[in-house]
């Protein structure tokens, strides 16, 4: 079956990330912005319902496909090192569903469920980059 021609046309790059990793130890390819940042689309329907399936989670299928699908850039996603992973998440999160992340929590105390809220984009200024020592 031929692909779209215009597919690419249907989701642009919407975040952009630094990587801890500074974008070395991928031997296949890495295409980085201007300012050394990776851009990001957010995931489309089927994305979101590969990540649902269980079969795919548990070998870890799914997250190779979302990666391939939302971030083009990354040739392998196979070579990204464990740094990388959880920043790349983290963008596609954002990509797609915004900066906040809210969560219920149940509070014990008072026997309730709360909802707590989670800014992103906070604790992508806080990630440690690695040096050329570490």
């Amino acid at each position: 079956m031929n692909e779209n021609p215009l597919k690419q046309l249907y989701r642009s790059k919407s975040v952009y990330v630094n990587l801890p990793s500074r974008g070395r130890f991928y031997k296949s390819g890495l295409t980085l912005s201007i300012d050394d940042e990776l851009g990001i689309m957010p995931m489309t329907a089927v994305d979101e319902i590969k990540l649902k399936a269980p079969d795919a989670l548990f070998n870890g299928d799914a997250l190779f496909d979302l990666i391939k699908s939302c971030v083009p850039d990354v040739a392998d996603p196979d070579e990204i090192p464990t740094c990388d992973v959880d920043m790349i998440l983290m963008g596609i999160k954002v990509a797609t569903h915004g900066e906040m992340l809210k969560y219920p929590a149940h509070v014990q105390v008072v026997k309730k469920m709360a909802s707590m809220k989670y800014h992103f984009p906070i604790s992508w200024h806080q990630h440690r980059r690695l040096t050329k020592k570490t």
